[in-house]
């Protein structure tokens, strides 16, 4: 596979994410499918570029926002949010100086100490 498959690839990613974020934040419908889109999307991408910190940043969010998701269903984030912990350190490793990605990790981890804290669980 060329540089180009995992362009388009990421690009598929970032355009499943920006929907995920679209009906999260305004239409209140179901993002799973969006979810799954996406995730497939980034691992075509991760199979076309192993390296891709792009595809592993976009990966972190996607699992980021599904957290929110299940937070408004009344749900338990912590599996999604662990796994968006563990995409946004794989991407930190390609690109340790990315302050984007520092600062997505940051949501994240805010994110779960709010959730255990409300839900009397600890990190």
């Amino acid at each position: 596979m060329g540089r180009s498959d995992a362009e388009c690839y990421e690009g598929l990613c970032k355009l499943e994410l920006v929907k995920m974020e679209m009906v999260l934040f305004f239409l209140s419908e179901d993002i799973a499918p969006y979810f799954e889109q996406g995730v497939q999307a980034c691992n075509n991408a991760l199979q076309a570029n192993p390296e891709s910190a792009d595809a592993l940043g976009m990966l972190s969010n996607i699992y980021f926002r599904m957290g929110d998701y299940v937070i408004d269903q009344g749900k338990d984030p912590i599996e999604y949010l662990q796994k968006a912990i563990k995409y946004a350190d794989q991407a930190l490793n390609k690109r340790p100086r990315d302050e984007n990605l520092h600062s997505n990790k940051g949501n994240i981890f805010w994110k779960k100490a709010f959730y255990e804290q409300k839900h009397g669980q600890n990190s």
